[in-house]
């Protein structure tokens, strides 16, 4: 059997990125799971500062804030953000 990512479009998963962050952000696993390894390895080096944690628990609450739609933009490169309906009344 033979399997092909070729055109695959892989998805993060908000919620996870979200709990990865509170609970382990301070370890940079969150960066991990967001294929950002270097900044991962950072908050590592400096985990015992405790600003890491800080750092993440702040990115935690972004993304909470935020939406779908701003994490998958920035970490989803291939994300397309689906297209808003018009309004045939024009908003009135």
């Amino acid at each position: 059997m033979h399997f092909s990512n070729i055109g695959e479009v892989i998805m993060k998963n908000r919620s996870i990125a979200i709990l990865l962050a509170i609970f382990l952000g301070g370890l940079g696993m969150h960066r991990f799971y967001l294929d950002r390894p270097g900044q991962g390895i950072f908050y590592l080096i400096f985990c015992w500062t405790l600003v890491p944690w800080a750092i993440a628990l702040f990115e935690a609450f972004i993304w909470l804030v935020n939406g779908e739609k701003y994490f998958h933009e920035r970490y989803s490169p291939d994300y397309i953000a689906p297209e808003e309906e018009e309004d045939p009344d024009g908003g009135c």
